[in-house]
């Protein structure tokens, strides 16, 4: 599923990662890129492991990733918009964080 704000166009890997010149690191579409790529190719693997909630897999990783990017970009949150998320150390507050890089917000 493409989401507006979010270039996905083409396959990506590690060792292809794009940065962003001003901050070094990965741009947004190279983080969704490997997590879509990951989550395709080994949809059962470990994504996320915490101790209280277990393994998150690859695709429910991407699965609830692409429902918080839709989100917020349908609350018109995207590139430089500043997202506070307050919610305790969880996988949960992981998943939530990467939608915020996935759509730009800082």
């Amino acid at each position: 599923m493409h989401h507006p704000g979010n270039p996905i166009d083409g396959p990506a890997t590690p060792s292809h990662l794009a940065l962003h010149p001003a901050t070094d690191a990965p741009s947004p579409a190279t983080i969704w890129r490997v997590i879509r790529d990951h989550a395709t190719a080994n949809p059962g693997a470990a994504a996320i492991v915490t101790a209280r909630e277990g393994a998150v897999s690859y695709g429910e990783l991407w699965g609830t990733l692409e429902r918080v990017v839709s989100q917020l970009n349908g609350l018109g949150i995207g590139r430089g918009d500043v997202l506070a998320v307050l919610t305790p150390q969880s996988a949960t507050a992981l998943i939530v964080a990467l939608g915020a890089l996935c759509t730009a917000a800082v």
